[in-house]
């Protein structure tokens, strides 16, 4: 132990007396460390942050597969039938889905994305509410009566500076007063990874919300529900599959305009799924490439300062050399020189933590003006910090092992004698020019990779789209509802496209309801 405070308060002196070495090496590999930090944030919160429900291992999420690759959701009478056919293997199964509404506040209307929920969603995932309540069974009764809304933590946050006095005040959405009865907790957001919703309301306020001509909850062609179970105690995923298999079958009978043959019901334990089985390979596929090209910039920084390290030993030859006569092993001057290395790493990996805090801030800020709430918890956890401390301590090893071997290599005779000149000259700049060699090849596969990914993206541009877009200006609004009837919206947007006509250099306009993407 004594040792080791000997060989880090010496790692220390020798680092301040070559300030201009320690501070390219330190930026080298804080800007390493840092992207490395800062993906693995990402990564970490896309794939492997656990969600704040209770016994998350025994949810799982139900999907409709109608055998293209990707997984539907379902429609409320289904989930209906489905809640009824699964009593067995589930001990519950509530749902969610999303929907876009416009909150009226006066001189200002505000678009919404929020989360529409069944009475027991809240109790059957274990969570609570910050303030207030969350919502109840007694929510989830009859269609159109239960005006009642959760907010969302980072919306109570934005929208209401945060004040604990929310409870019990209105919020007017889509031309009704909806009573706030809490807010959800900080940790909270939904059951869809990477959406955070302004506010949560029972499901059985859907057309109120979203007032169209057909009921949706009534209606086989509204996919837009996403069913969520718990498995009864003693069941596997095996039985709930098979009763699925046999519900499938009896949809098929009984709806044959709507369910096809072939069409079948899945289950996916919740922990499994990052958005979507039919993308999640994809979405975990970019996670960790992304996480590869990073890992690749590092080993760049790492070459670097290894050079660095060796043309350092260079200069340091005639004080190991001096030592080793002296008696030192060189087993203690190998420690040393790593120890060196280590607190380079060390610190290195500090300064990477505060580069990667402030992208990730400066991500979070960016996202706050998407229509659809990115939900993200890109906080620096313990996993991240865990990660980080391995990649410095691991960094440091890497980037000192060659040069404190190559160093200790040393012929003492001639540098004692003065002849300095050659000892151990030739294995020095082999190394180093391997080491060039390793961070050019690198950065050249990096900067192939980057410039394909720049063609690729800017192929698209080239696809032909069957329709004339350019030059085209794009303007996105929404009508508000109901304080519009469909014949006074139409008339709205009618309005707009006749106005947008008399601009100057516009020679066409027109209007869509669904934009092409």
């Amino acid at each position: 132990m004594h040792s080791t405070v000997q060989d880090t308060r010496f790692a220390l002196r020798m680092l301040r007396k070559n300030p201009g070495f320690t501070a390219v090496a330190l930026i080298s590999l804080a800007v390493g460390i840092g992207a490395n930090t800062a993906i693995f944030s990402v990564v970490n919160a896309v794939l492997f942050r656990d969600r704040p429900f209770q016994a998350p291992e025994t949810l799982v999420n139900i999907y409709r597969d109608q055998g293209e690759g990707w997984l539907y959701w379902l429609n409320y009478p289904d989930y209906l039938e489905l809640k009824e056919q699964t009593s067995g293997v589930l001990s519950e199964l509530e749902g969610h889905q999303i929907v876009i509404t416009q909150r009226d506040m006066g001189d200002q209307v505000d678009v919404l994305v929020g989360e529409l929920v069944t009475g027991g969603y809240f109790g059957m995932l274990g969570v609570g509410a910050h303030i207030g309540r969350p919502l109840l069974p007694e929510d989830h009764v009859a269609p159109g009566a239960h005006p009642v809304v959760v907010l969302g933590f980072e919306y109570w946050q934005r929208a209401f500076a945060a004040d604990p006095a929310v409870v019990g005040a209105s919020l007017h959405l889509a031309g009704r007063d909806y009573t706030v009865v809490g807010v959800a907790p900080q940790d909270f957001a939904g059951s869809i990874r990477g959406f955070r919703p302004a506010f949560f309301a029972p499901i059985m306020m859907l057309g109120e919300l979203m007032p169209l001509e057909e009921n949706p909850l009534a209606s086989r062609g509204w996919n837009s529900f996403s069913p969520v179970g718990r498995m009864a105690a003693g069941a596997a995923l095996p039985d709930l599959r098979g009763r699925l298999a046999q519900v499938s079958e009896y949809l098929q009978e009984s709806f044959p305009g709507v369910w096809q043959v072939g069409d079948s019901l899945v289950a996916m334990p919740s922990q499994e799924v990052v958005f979507n089985p039919g993308v999640d390979r994809m979405v975990r596929s970019v996670n960790f490439l992304a996480l590869g090209a990073v890992a690749l910039v590092l080993l760049i920084a790492c070459a670097n300062v290894a050079s660095l390290l060796l043309a350092r030993a260079v200069d340091r030859r005639k004080e190991v050399a001096l030592r080793l006569a002296m008696g030192a092993a060189r087993g203690r001057l190998v420690r040393q020189l790593l120890t060196e290395s280590a607190l380079l790493g060390i610190l290195g990996g500090a300064g990477g933590l505060l580069l990667a805090s402030w992208v990730l801030d400066l991500a979070e800020s960016l996202t706050q003006s998407f229509l659809i709430p990115v939900g993200l918890d890109l906080s620096i956890d313990w996993t991240v910090l865990g990660f980080t401390g391995l990649v410095s301590l691991a960094t440091g090893a890497a980037v000192g092992l060659v040069p404190a071997l190559q160093a200790t290599r040393t012929d003492v005779a001639p540098i004692l004698k003065g002849d300095s000149a050659q000892a151990g000259r030739p294995r020095t700049v082999a190394l180093s020019r391997i080491l060039v060699a390793g961070q050019m090849a690198v950065s050249a596969m990096l900067l192939v990779f980057a410039g394909l990914f720049i063609r690729s993206f800017g192929a698209t541009r080239l696809v032909d789209p069957g329709f004339g877009y350019e030059p085209t200006a794009f303007l996105s609004f929404m009508v508000p509802s109901p304080r519009y009837s469909d014949a006074e919206g139409l008339r709205l947007v009618t309005s707009f496209v006749d106005e947008a006509r008399r601009v100057p250099g516009v020679t066409r306009a027109g209007a869509i309801s669904n934009p092409h993407l």
